[in-house]
């Protein structure tokens, strides 16, 4: 038992920072204690040790053989026990990351989803925007059509008045060669 390292349940020794990590200070809380409990296992078998040479009908010949045997059956079973223990807590490591992976993949699914609501609005959105700028876009092909047109026949009448005054302005000129050639006549 010497040599092993002593804390408290609390994880706080009063030495040393005072942010360690908690879990990693709680699996070795939960190593020393796998490591005590062997070393009280082994203890109790040395302790209630009673060689088997003791109420045998016949006599043990080689007493340090048969010793030998009661240990490797101890260690055998000290090695079971920890091989069952690393089974279990193999175990509760699956089931645990197993746990932390769903929740992980709910969470990630819940994220997923919020964002394709948000694309949804932003779409719906932007088709209204669309909606409305194609809508401007047709009154004001509508609005330059028509003042086109409006051009347009203001450039036919413009034309068709220039060329009424060019009739008045020849009609004018000619009844001015007549007013001055019969002005001359007299």
């Amino acid at each position: 038992i010497t040599g092993k390292r002593i804390t408290t349940v609390t994880g706080s020794g009063g030495i040393g920072p005072a942010s360690r990590d908690l879990e990693a200070e709680q699996w070795r809380l939960e190593q020393d204690i796998v490591d005590l409990k062997d070393e009280l296992q082994i203890a109790k078998a040395v302790h209630d040790y009673k060689p088997c040479i003791y109420g045998q009908p016949k006599k043990v010949q080689d007493i340090g053989s048969e010793e030998g045997k009661r240990m490797v059956a101890i260690k055998k079973k000290q090695e079971e026990t920890r091989a069952r223990a690393a089974e279990k807590l193999q175990e509760q490591t699956k089931q645990e990351a197993k746990e932390i992976l769903e929740k992980e993949e709910a969470e990630y699914t819940r994220e997923i989803k919020s964002l394709e609501d948000k694309l949804d609005e932003k779409l719906k959105q932007n088709a209204e925007m669309n909606a409305s700028r194609d809508k401007k876009v047709k009154s004001w092909q509508k609005e330059v059509e028509k003042n086109t047109r409006k051009r347009d026949e203001e450039e036919q009448d413009t034309l068709k008045l220039k060329a009424e005054v060019k009739e008045m302005e020849d009609k004018l000129a000619a009844s001015d060669l007549r007013t001055k050639r019969a002005s001359k006549k007299i």
